[in-house]
């Protein structure tokens, strides 16, 4: 069981959606999560062994205080002390000519950890920010009504305590809308004037659409430590807002132990158990107290294994949840009754809000080919720590050396809720490409409702609402048939209520010998209807804006790099990420992030020969910049339009370690991580 850093949408929404930091405003944000990765186990890395500290000092120029004072347009052929290119060749950049740098410094500060900066005699590793502490409030980086010409940075100073460090930076794009269109933007030749899909966002205090997803944004490239991507940030009025640790308030923790919840005995039997599963998970929705346990391999499920607390009493959510694999449209495998947990991979028997629990699991999956491929699975289940949501994601690799590739693996879900009276709901199949919103549900009695659902963070290509029954066309008997098929009903029954059963596939793609795919998984309970699909939809599928949708995410330019701690990007500084706002992000959120490239040779650190140069430990203080800024050639079109983002940090010792980035294999101490 390990905490790690997972840069998602569903993770940064709870966190904005507790400290406020977007409104039905434009605007920018960035909260930052920090993770050292202390406890990763059977590993050369543990707890206390490498310990990351960060502080921060953030600016804003929108050109309406101070700073004018000290700063101003270069005369004709002088060499600007700040540039900030357009992002069209021959575009004009934004330039400064600073008359006090350290002046113009401090008018546009908006907030520094520690207040005044690290002493000169101060210990790094006892006064910059621990990460991971929930007790220090995080920056959260948020501009209002961002004009042509303004810009930002945030300089983060970190100290690597006990070891010599790895380091990556990461991020990704939280939210980003279109909120509504102004005259003037709809006059500009740049807007289309297609009104984008708005979703006021309950969770975010009427945070306006959720967006995402890639757009047309063309820079990426990339060398070693260094990439090239799109930046863009909105909003005019910078604060570094705290609260991040505030996440949750009123909501319980991890219950003391689950309890069984009897349901019909017409669904009785001795049927296996999910190899890897099932759960006994408690929700109270007054306190939102959760629990996950593991009934154990061979377990006969009797009754319900997922259950409701409301009301004083307990009512069945769940009878069984299974996946499979097939190849195609070939022979189904379901994992309940073909697969095999691997020795000593079983789930612990509860799991904390939020941290995560793994299992791995083989199954045997035939190709189209004809070649049966025996599959890793591994299975992680996180329990949120503030609302009644359960994630699973599936990390499934054709081994190497297995000989056959899969044209088109499909990983399917299914799921037999039984919701109060085991025939008292109704399933409902919901998709909503433009808001980039799909899920499958189930309701109980109007009068006493509980909506259960999960959803999935890719479309899918088949779903199925059936009948709960054992034979071939029914619902538990059709998923675990080899000849499995889906009907895509959108709704069943379609009066009246029934036993209903629920299923979605979702392709993995092509997948070769050696290769890995991934997919993520959330489970959902609500008694408010609205509110389960506002959750479920921010599960869901990152969407990409469509034409006449949020622009400031592709207007905006950012670029990062390794500055030396004066916040200002000098010549002989290295930028290792530039281009469009969308596009930086789009290479932060890629798997551990962006490397960094340190100060000592790994091996010096301890690490590998081949690896990157590492970041050497305390007192030494290492230096990241983050700019934005909205080039002076862009204007209306992006009135209006807000942004959200996150920015953060992954870290491994160096000592052991390869830069490739860590697995949780164990290794011994004369070898390297692979």
């Amino acid at each position: 069981m390990h905490d790690e850093f997972n840069i998602s949408r569903r993770k940064t929404l709870a966190a904005l959606g507790t400290i406020g930091a977007a409104s039905a405003g434009a605007g920018l944000g960035t909260s930052a999560y920090f993770s050292d990765q202390e406890t990763f186990q059977n590993n050369s890395l543990v707890a206390g062994e490498l310990d990351l500290k960060v502080s921060w000092d953030e600016h804003y120029s929108d050109w309406m205080g101070d700073e004018t004072q000290y700063a101003s347009m270069p005369e004709e052929g002088e060499t600007p002390d700040l540039s900030l290119p357009a992002a069209d060749p021959g575009g004009r950049p934004i330039e400064l000519v600073f008359s006090d740098r350290a002046a113009f410094m401090d008018a546009t500060r908006q907030e520094q950890f520690p207040e005044g900066g690290l002493g000169e005699e101060e210990d790094p590793c006892e006064a910059l920010a621990d990460v991971g502490d929930d007790d220090v409030e995080a920056p959260v980086i948020t501009v209002d009504d961002v004009k042509p010409g303004d810009f930002g940075e945030v300089t983060f100073d970190f100290a690597a305590c006990d070891n010599p460090a790895l380091l990556w930076m990461n991020g990704g794009l939280v939210d980003e809308a279109e909120n509504g269109f102004t005259e003037p933007e709809a006059d500009d030749p740049d807007e289309d004037g297609a009104q984008a899909s708005l979703w006021p966002l309950a969770l975010l205090g009427a945070v306006p659409a959720l967006g995402g997803g890639d757009g047309d944004a063309v820079e990426a490239t990339s060398t070693d430590g260094e990439t090239d991507a799109t930046d863009d940030t909105s909003d005019r009025r910078s604060a570094l807002r705290k609260g991040a640790a505030a996440a949750g308030a009123g909501a319980a923790g991890l219950a003391a132990a689950s309890e069984a919840a009897s349901a019909d005995s017409s669904k009785g039997g001795d049927d296996p158990t999910d190899p890897d599963g099932p759960y006994d998970v408690e929700i109270d929705n007054g306190t939102l107290d959760v629990t996950v346990g593991e009934l154990g391999s061979g377990t006969s499920v009797q009754g319900a294994n997922w259950f409701f607390t409301a009301g004083g009493s307990t009512v069945g959510t769940l009878y069984r949840e299974t996946y499979g694999f097939r190849d195609g449209t070939g022979p189904h495998v379901d994992a309940e009754n073909n697969g095999s947990l691997v020795s000593g991979q079983g789930f612990p028997s509860s799991v904390s809000p939020g941290t995560t629990a793994s299992g791995d699991v083989t199954i045997p999956v035939e190709t189209q080919g004809g070649t049966t491929v025996t599959l890793e699975v591994t299975r992680n289940v996180t329990l949120d720590p503030n609302e009644p949501t359960i994630r699973v994601s599936y990390d499934v690799t054709n081994p190497g050396g297995s000989g056959a590739t899969f044209d088109d693996l499909r990983l399917s879900q299914y799921i037999d809720y039984d919701i109060g009276s085991i025939s008292d709901d109704q399933g409902t199949y919901f998709l909503d490409e433009s808001r980039g919103c799909e899920f499958i549900s189930q309701s109980s009695n109007p009068n006493d409702p509980v909506f259960a659902g999960f959803t999935g963070n890719q479309f899918s290509v088949n779903h199925d609402l059936r009948p709960y029954g054992t034979s071939s066309s029914l619902g538990e008997g059709n998923f675990q048939s080899s000849d499995i098929d889906f009907n895509n009903d959108d709704q069943f029954p379609d009066s009246g209520t029934a036993d209903v059963t629920l299923a979605m596939e979702w392709s993995l793609g092509t997948l070769a010998p050696g290769e890995t795919a991934s997919l993520e998984t959330a489970f959902v309970y609500n008694e408010t209807e609205a509110e389960f699909e506002q959750e479920l939809c921010a599960e869901s599928v990152d969407p990409t804006p469509s034409p006449g949708g949020p622009e400031l995410a592709d207007k905006l330019r950012a670029r990062a790099w390794y500055d030396d701690g004066d916040n200002v990007h000098q010549d002989d500084e290295t930028v290792f990420l530039e281009g469009s706002l969308r596009d930086v992000l789009d290479a932060l959120a890629s798997g551990n992030g962006v490397p960094l490239s340190g100060n000592e040779p790994a091996p010096q650190g301890g690490g590998a020969d081949t690896s990157r140069d590492c970041y050497s430990e305390a007192p030494d203080v290492h230096y990241v910049a983050f700019q934005w800024w909205l080039p002076i050639d862009h204007g209306n079109e992006v009135q209006g339009d807000s942004v959200t983002f996150d920015l953060g940090f992954y870290t491994e010792q160096c000592r052991h370690n390869d830069g490739a980035g860590m697995n949780n294999e164990g290794v011994a101490p004369d070898e390297v991580d692979p």
